[in-house]
């Protein structure tokens, strides 16, 4: 009998452009209070003491930089840094080759991945998504919220088609999660979803082709993504109203 404790992985994804906000910096990068985006959630996710290892996936031309930063902390034992791809799919599978070919992940070990441009995820939300998934309550994990707001359905930009039901609207967010051999089936093993990566960005999506089972955890309105310039002067006002 092999009881053997299932490990836990995340993969922080800091690859991307930010070309929305634009800014001669990836928005992950942008130094606020003399720390980088990035680093907001990197370190809360360092704090979950069930994280067995963390994988910063990272733009190639920064690499070297990260490196100095992350080793200033001493982290290096728990956070490793691999380069990323040229989209969100690709970075995410260059994290999970890394898993495979250092860390011999098995297949019932959890993965969480995350958007690094989420500086304000909380380890009550990373915990939660853990959880969900050691109790064995759904396939596959994805946080988010429900909107407070009505939702149009438009057809155009100047015509509002139907009014839809908000309860029944989930903003999704970061983490999602699942264990690994989820991934490994939906990025390695159906030819099916290697053809339409080009067309989606998010990992639920491809899950939900192949009927795997999602369960939602509650996230947070403060767990919004960087986008664009109103989204950071937002976070650092938040940042420097909780000094």
């Amino acid at each position: 009998m092999n009881n053997r404790k299932q490990r836990i992985f995340a993969i922080l994804l800091a690859s991307g452009y930010g070309t929305r906000l634009q800014c001669n910096l990836p928005k992950q990068f942008i130094v606020i209070n003399k720390i980088p985006i990035f680093f907001y959630s990197l370190i809360t996710f360092f704090k979950v003491k069930e994280i067995n290892t963390i994988v910063l996936v990272i733009n190639q031309n920064f690499k070297s930089d990260i490196e100095k930063f992350i080793s200033k902390f001493h982290f290096e034992n728990k956070v490793k840094i691999v380069v990323g791809g040229n989209s969100r799919h690709e970075s995410l599978v260059n994290g999970l080759n890394f898993l495979v070919n250092n860390l011999e992940i098995k297949p019932d070990d959890l993965v969480l991945t995350h958007d690094a441009a989420r500086p304000f995820v909380s380890t009550k939300i990373i915990k939660n998504n853990i959880s969900k998934l050691l109790k064995n309550e759904c396939e596959v994990t994805s946080t988010g919220i429900f909107s407070s707001d009505t939702i149009a359905w438009v057809e155009s930009e100047k015509e509002i088609k139907n009014i839809l039901d908000r309860k029944k609207i989930f903003l999704e967010q970061t983490p999602q999660a699942a264990k690994f051999k989820i991934f490994n089936e939906i990025y390695f093993q159906r030819n099916e979803i290697k053809q339409i990566l080009n067309t989606t960005n998010d990992f639920c999506e491809l899950a939900l082709i192949l009927n795997k089972k999602i369960g939602i955890v509650n996230g947070n309105i403060l767990n919004f993504k960087i986008t664009n310039r109103q989204d950071l002067f937002l976070f650092k006002r938040l940042l420097n109203s909780k000094k």
